[in-house]
């Protein structure tokens, strides 16, 4: 994360949002393992809710690099679009107002429920 702050400085970048994401292309050590994260974000992408432990692992990491820099980084939570009504609120009230989240979304290209 300290290197994410050394850019911002170096960019005359004040604060940042940050998503939580699965994926981590950043972290592949080699081209098979960079195929495998970019799968992540085609599914992610996609609409494909890929489990419970990615988004709860996504969230706890954007919730620690908010609370690690909260002069710097604003968090911008997501939801489960495979979820209930019900589940989804929860997840808001626990993701967005809970940790101090300035917004919620979630990326897809597949219509999951009525609209």
């Amino acid at each position: 994360m300290h290197s994410h702050i050394g850019l911002l400085d170096e960019a005359g970048v004040d604060r940042a949002v940050l998503f939580g994401t699965r994926p981590h292309p950043e972290r592949a050590t080699d081209p098979a393992a960079f195929r495998r994260e970019m799968s992540v974000l085609d599914e992610t992408v996609g609409g494909l809710p890929g489990g419970p432990d990615g988004h709860r692992i996504a969230g706890e990491e954007l919730a620690a690099a908010c609370a690690a820099h909260p002069d710097r980084f604003i968090g911008f939570g997501k939801v489960r679009p495979d979820r209930s009504a019900e589940q989804i609120a929860a997840e808001v009230e626990r993701e967005v107002v809970g940790r101090g989240f300035r917004g919620i979304g979630e990326l897809t290209r597949r219509r999951i429920g009525p609209v």
